[in-house]
């Protein structure tokens, strides 16, 4: 029997968990396939062990999983990889397939757009965006991230930078240099699922310079949803990994 697995980051704060688990319940509602399970990689239950333990009780054979994150990474990469060829160790019979991050796509593109268009950016090549994620050891999220940015700049026209929350070049750091090449004003766009406190963070260090202007995250948006509907498809057909 066919199961299937969305797998989020898991947030710090409570309230970031509450919008997965909304935004994730709405989603399996739509999915037609018979066993439906959500987990966290950490810090909150159920884990992917516990998703894929429930699968098998409920009489699931087949098990897809979609990571529910942006960008591809560490735990994309080796971290959940080598927990689903731990489990098809133990039930060499069971078939999974692990699918592919949101990555770069049409809807994330329309939403960057989105969040410009709610603060009114010029696109008169006077002004410039910055998208800042959290920085990733992983050379594969580093390049897909600027390979986003190159994308969404050539589609629209503008000039589009990248920086990171914990690693260089930081976000304010690389807002001020732009300020500092002539452009009015530096739109910074968290590419987040949710932000939390480092948008409360971000919004205290930038406050006193007006050439920066804080947008929305990408949050739970709805139009997410379609995407994850494709990627079960993909998945089903194209996996990262097929055991």
């Amino acid at each position: 029997m066919q199961s299937i697995i969305f797998i989020g980051h898991g947030s710090r704060a409570p309230k970031g968990t509450e919008l997965f688990v909304k935004f994730i319940s709405e989603v399996i509602e739509k999915v037609e396939i018979p066993i439906k399970e959500y987990c966290f990689f950490e810090r909150y239950e159920p884990n992917l062990d516990q998703a894929i333990e429930s699968c098998i009780t409920k009489g699931g054979t087949e098990i897809i999983v979609v990571p529910v994150l942006l960008l591809p990474g560490v735990q994309t990469n080796v971290e959940i990889p080598e927990i689903l060829k731990k489990w098809k160790q133990k039930y060499p019979e069971m078939k999974i397939k692990f699918g592919e991050p949101m990555g770069n796509n049409p809807i994330m593109a329309d939403l960057l757009k989105e969040r410009l268009e709610r603060k009114s950016f010029s696109t008169s090549g006077q002004d410039a965006v910055l998208l800042v994620t959290h920085g990733s050891h992983d050379p594969q999220a580093d390049q897909e991230f600027k390979r986003m940015a190159e994308w969404f700049s050539s589609i629209n026209q503008c000039t589009v930078e990248v920086a990171y929350l914990t690693t260089p070049p930081l976000y304010k750091d690389k807002a001020e240099e732009l300020l500092r090449q002539s452009f009015n004003k530096i739109y910074v766009i968290p590419y987040l699922l949710f932000a939390g406190v480092f948008l409360e963070s971000m919004a205290e260090s930038i406050e006193s310079n007006p050439g920066i202007e804080l947008c929305d995250e990408i949050g739970y948006d709805g139009k997410l949803k379609e995407l994850l509907i494709k990627r079960i498809e993909e998945t089903k057909n194209h996996p990262k990994l097929e055991l």
